[in-house]
């Protein structure tokens, strides 16, 4: 069905009266339309273009395409030297907003993974350049310090529990001292076997 449609966009782009979008050629139209675009965006996109700025509509096109591929980078590139050409087109300013937008968001997470990296906390830093990732694929950095994090969690040796450490004490207090030094170490902040080690003693009325 998909096919059809497109074949059929297709195909009306290339008999548009000449009139209306002039700026803009059946390839440039048959390009939007592929990206996912609709015929009243289109029309509206090539209707801003003047005679003059034929060639902003193939950055654009191309723009599109970049950023439906989710290659957002390349996207931004491409819509700066677009309106470089035709500034005053308002679609693809707000276009190159969003793609602004999402590198932002995308930043921020490598950041706090990066943040999370260093702390030691491998697991967070793995989920945050993923989330990253999804936004941004082409970051080469953050693909690289994910392939870090990775290794190093595959290389790490598997923590044992504080309970499973000190489980052949067999003195029960020097068997909770082993736990309560177990639970100050950072892999085990927040495993719930060591809230007994750090909830605040309860205060005495006397």
């Amino acid at each position: 069905m998909k096919i059809i449609w497109y074949l059929f966009a297709v195909a009306l782009f290339a008999i548009v009266s000449p009139v209306a979008g002039a700026s803009c050629t059946s390839q440039q139209r048959a390009d939007l339309a592929k990206s996912g675009y609709g015929s009243a965006d289109i029309e509206r996109m090539c209707a801003a273009a003047d005679s003059s700025s034929g060639n902003a509509m193939d950055f654009f096109a191309k723009a599109f395409s970049a950023r439906q591929s989710g290659d957002l980078r390349t996207a931004q590139q491409l819509f700066e030297q677009g309106l470089r050409i035709e500034p005053g087109n308002a679609d693809a300013r707000k276009y190159l907003s969003e793609v602004q937008e999402s590198l932002s968001s995308a930043q921020k997470l490598f950041a706090s993974a990066y943040s999370a990296k260093q702390a030691g906390d491998l697991t967070t830093a793995q989920q945050m350049f993923e989330q990253g990732l999804r936004i941004d694929p082409g970051n080469s950095m953050g693909q690289k310090f994910l392939a870090e994090v990775k290794g190093a969690l595959a290389s790490a040796p598997v923590q044992r529990s504080p309970k499973e450490t000190c489980t052949d004490r067999p003195n029960p207090i020097s068997r909770a001292i082993c736990e309560r030094r177990e639970c100050e170490k950072p892999f085990n902040a927040k495993n719930p076997y060591c809230e007994q080690y750090t909830r605040p003693a309860p205060q005495s009325n006397y």
